[in-house]
Protein backbone atom coordinates (compact mmCIF):
# COMPACT_ATOMS: atom_id res chain seq x y z
CA UNK A 1 0.00 0.00 0.00
CA UNK A 2 2.95 2.47 0.95
CA UNK A 3 4.78 1.54 -1.98
CA UNK A 4 1.38 2.53 -4.28
CA UNK A 5 0.41 5.62 -2.77
CA UNK A 6 4.47 6.82 -3.58
CA UNK A 7 4.03 5.94 -6.79
CA UNK A 8 0.34 7.70 -7.04
CA UNK A 9 2.64 10.93 -5.80
CA UNK A 10 5.34 10.75 -7.39
CA UNK A 11 3.10 10.68 -10.93
CA UNK A 12 1.10 13.25 -9.76
CA UNK A 13 3.82 15.77 -9.10
CA UNK A 14 5.43 14.61 -12.47
CA UNK A 15 2.44 16.44 -14.08
CA UNK A 16 1.13 19.22 -12.12
CA UNK A 17 -0.83 20.59 -14.39
CA UNK A 18 -2.61 18.34 -15.48
CA UNK A 19 -2.97 17.04 -11.74
CA UNK A 20 -4.42 20.28 -10.88
CA UNK A 21 -7.02 20.25 -13.70
CA UNK A 22 -8.05 16.87 -12.78
CA UNK A 23 -8.84 18.04 -8.69
CA UNK A 24 -10.51 20.94 -10.32
CA UNK A 25 -12.76 18.72 -12.32
CA UNK A 26 -13.37 16.73 -9.10
CA UNK A 27 -14.14 19.22 -7.12
CA UNK A 28 -16.71 20.65 -9.42
CA UNK A 29 -18.03 17.34 -10.05
CA UNK A 30 -18.18 16.66 -6.01
CA UNK A 31 -20.26 20.17 -5.27
CA UNK A 32 -23.28 18.73 -8.06
CA UNK A 33 -22.87 14.82 -7.49
CA UNK A 34 -22.99 14.72 -3.62
CA UNK A 35 -19.39 13.49 -3.22
CA UNK A 36 -17.97 14.71 -0.29
CA UNK A 37 -15.68 18.24 -0.62
CA UNK A 38 -13.46 16.99 2.61
CA UNK A 39 -12.58 14.03 0.48
CA UNK A 40 -11.08 16.06 -2.71
CA UNK A 41 -9.81 18.57 -0.31
CA UNK A 42 -7.84 15.63 1.49
CA UNK A 43 -6.68 13.75 -1.51
CA UNK A 44 -5.78 17.06 -3.09
CA UNK A 45 -3.56 17.83 -0.41
CA UNK A 46 -1.99 14.64 0.13
CA UNK A 47 -0.87 14.77 -3.64
CA UNK A 48 -0.46 18.43 -4.55
CA UNK A 49 -0.08 20.31 -0.92
CA UNK A 50 -1.39 23.60 -0.28
CA UNK A 51 -1.97 24.47 -3.49
CA UNK A 52 -4.77 22.30 -3.63
CA UNK A 53 -6.66 24.31 -1.00
CA UNK A 54 -7.41 27.48 -3.67
CA UNK A 55 -7.89 24.96 -6.44
CA UNK A 56 -10.70 23.21 -4.54
CA UNK A 57 -12.53 26.20 -3.03
CA UNK A 58 -12.85 27.78 -6.17
CA UNK A 59 -13.74 24.84 -8.78
CA UNK A 60 -15.99 23.41 -5.70
CA UNK A 61 -17.36 27.24 -5.56
CA UNK A 62 -18.16 27.22 -9.73
CA UNK A 63 -19.80 23.42 -8.80
CA UNK A 64 -22.47 24.79 -5.87
CA UNK A 65 -23.34 27.92 -8.21
CA UNK A 66 -24.29 25.40 -11.00
CA UNK A 67 -26.37 23.68 -9.00
CA UNK A 68 -27.77 26.54 -7.65
CA UNK A 69 -28.81 27.79 -11.25
CA UNK A 70 -29.64 24.39 -12.21
CA UNK A 71 -32.10 24.38 -8.91
CA UNK A 72 -33.32 28.20 -10.23
CA UNK A 73 -33.74 27.76 -13.86
CA UNK A 74 -33.99 23.62 -14.86
CA UNK A 75 -34.98 21.95 -11.63
CA UNK A 76 -37.05 23.92 -9.43
CA UNK A 77 -41.00 22.13 -8.94
CA UNK A 78 -39.18 18.59 -8.69
CA UNK A 79 -36.55 20.12 -5.62
CA UNK A 80 -39.24 22.15 -4.29
CA UNK A 81 -41.71 18.80 -4.15
CA UNK A 82 -38.20 16.89 -2.54
CA UNK A 83 -37.75 19.62 0.38
CA UNK A 84 -41.57 19.55 0.89
CA UNK A 85 -40.96 15.96 1.97
CA UNK A 86 -37.80 16.67 3.81
CA UNK A 87 -37.43 18.36 7.22
CA UNK A 88 -33.70 19.05 6.82
CA UNK A 89 -34.56 21.24 3.92
CA UNK A 90 -37.63 22.51 5.29
CA UNK A 91 -35.54 23.61 7.98
CA UNK A 92 -32.64 25.16 5.98
CA UNK A 93 -35.19 26.97 3.37
CA UNK A 94 -36.98 28.59 6.59
CA UNK A 95 -33.74 29.77 8.34
CA UNK A 96 -32.52 31.05 4.85
CA UNK A 97 -35.70 32.51 4.69
CA UNK A 98 -35.18 34.01 8.52
CA UNK A 99 -31.65 34.79 8.74
CA UNK A 100 -30.28 35.26 4.81
CA UNK A 101 -26.75 35.18 3.87
CA UNK A 102 -25.61 34.23 7.83
CA UNK A 103 -27.60 31.64 7.69
CA UNK A 104 -25.62 30.21 4.10
CA UNK A 105 -22.30 31.22 5.75
CA UNK A 106 -22.51 28.82 8.84
CA UNK A 107 -24.13 26.56 6.45
CA UNK A 108 -21.11 26.25 4.28
CA UNK A 109 -18.61 26.43 7.28
CA UNK A 110 -20.19 23.80 9.14
CA UNK A 111 -23.59 22.27 7.94
CA UNK A 112 -25.75 19.40 8.95
CA UNK A 113 -26.63 19.03 5.06
CA UNK A 114 -24.19 18.06 2.38
CA UNK A 115 -22.68 21.31 0.26
CA UNK A 116 -24.27 19.54 -2.81
CA UNK A 117 -27.50 19.11 -1.79
CA UNK A 118 -27.10 23.09 -0.32
CA UNK A 119 -26.10 24.22 -3.65
CA UNK A 120 -29.25 22.87 -5.07
CA UNK A 121 -31.54 24.13 -2.24
CA UNK A 122 -30.15 27.74 -2.57
CA UNK A 123 -31.10 27.72 -5.91
CA UNK A 124 -35.38 27.70 -4.43
CA UNK A 125 -34.01 31.16 -2.27
CA UNK A 126 -33.84 34.54 -3.77
CA UNK A 127 -30.53 35.21 -2.71
CA UNK A 128 -28.80 36.69 -5.47
CA UNK A 129 -26.20 34.41 -7.66
CA UNK A 130 -23.08 36.47 -6.74
CA UNK A 131 -24.05 36.28 -2.85
CA UNK A 132 -24.22 32.63 -2.84
CA UNK A 133 -21.09 32.43 -4.76
CA UNK A 134 -18.79 34.86 -2.47
CA UNK A 135 -20.69 33.65 0.98
CA UNK A 136 -20.01 29.93 -0.49
CA UNK A 137 -16.38 30.67 -1.42
CA UNK A 138 -15.31 32.28 1.87
CA UNK A 139 -17.59 29.80 3.96
CA UNK A 140 -15.58 26.08 2.23
CA UNK A 141 -12.06 27.83 3.30
CA UNK A 142 -11.72 26.86 7.20
CA UNK A 143 -13.09 23.10 6.42
CA UNK A 144 -10.84 22.42 2.91
CA UNK A 145 -8.20 24.49 4.63
CA UNK A 146 -8.75 21.47 7.70
CA UNK A 147 -8.70 18.23 5.16
CA UNK A 148 -6.20 19.65 2.81
CA UNK A 149 -3.94 20.00 6.08
CA UNK A 150 -4.43 16.44 6.65
CA UNK A 151 -3.67 15.35 3.29
CA UNK A 152 -0.29 16.97 3.33
CA UNK A 153 0.24 15.95 6.92
CA UNK A 154 -0.25 12.15 5.15
CA UNK A 155 2.17 13.24 2.36
CA UNK A 156 4.66 14.43 4.99
CA UNK A 157 4.66 11.18 6.81
CA UNK A 158 4.81 8.66 3.33
CA UNK A 159 7.89 10.67 2.35
CA UNK A 160 9.77 11.36 5.45
CA UNK A 161 8.50 9.30 8.39
CA UNK A 162 7.30 10.14 11.70
CA UNK A 163 8.58 14.29 12.21
CA UNK A 164 10.03 15.25 15.77
CA UNK A 165 8.24 15.74 18.44
CA UNK A 166 7.81 19.51 18.48
CA UNK A 167 6.71 19.66 14.79
CA UNK A 168 4.16 16.58 16.24
CA UNK A 169 2.80 19.36 19.09
CA UNK A 170 2.38 22.05 16.18
CA UNK A 171 0.58 20.03 14.03
CA UNK A 172 -1.45 18.21 16.79
CA UNK A 173 -2.49 21.79 17.82
CA UNK A 174 -3.45 23.41 14.76
CA UNK A 175 -5.43 20.13 13.69
CA UNK A 176 -7.36 20.24 16.92
CA UNK A 177 -8.16 24.28 16.48
CA UNK A 178 -9.26 23.98 13.14
CA UNK A 179 -11.60 20.90 14.20
CA UNK A 180 -13.02 22.98 17.07
CA UNK A 181 -13.39 26.09 14.83
CA UNK A 182 -15.80 23.77 12.24
CA UNK A 183 -17.30 21.78 15.68
CA UNK A 184 -18.55 24.98 16.90
CA UNK A 185 -19.65 26.53 13.43
CA UNK A 186 -21.79 23.29 12.82
CA UNK A 187 -23.60 23.55 16.44
CA UNK A 188 -24.38 26.87 15.80
CA UNK A 189 -25.50 26.31 12.28
CA UNK A 190 -27.87 23.41 13.81
CA UNK A 191 -29.38 25.63 16.28
CA UNK A 192 -30.39 27.81 13.73
CA UNK A 193 -32.11 25.17 11.48
CA UNK A 194 -33.67 23.62 14.69
CA UNK A 195 -35.07 26.89 15.56
CA UNK A 196 -36.58 27.38 11.98
CA UNK A 197 -37.64 23.99 11.82
CA UNK A 198 -40.07 24.61 14.84
CA UNK A 199 -43.72 25.81 14.31
CA UNK A 200 -44.73 29.24 14.99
Amino acid sequence: MQAFLLDLLTQAQSSPGLGYAGLAAAAFTAALAFVPRNLVSLIGGFLFGWIALPITVLAGTCGSVTASLLARRLLRARLSAHAQRRPAWRALLAAIDQEGWRVVALLRLAGPLPCSAQGYLLGLTGIPIPTIAAVSALGAVPQSALFVYLGTLGQVLLSEGLPGPFRVVLLGAAAVSLLALVGLVGRRARRILAQAARPA
